[in-house]
């Protein structure tokens, strides 16, 4: 998880947006 944020920070704003995207779907799995 901490690797991925890094990645995140690296790569820019595209790959925040991936990120973003995977934790909507993934709290939507929570519920």
């Amino acid at each position: 998880m901490y690797l991925h944020l890094r990645l995140d920070v690296h790569s820019g704003t595209r790959t925040q947006y991936r990120s973003l995207h995977f934790y909507i779907i993934f709290f939507n799995n929570l519920h």
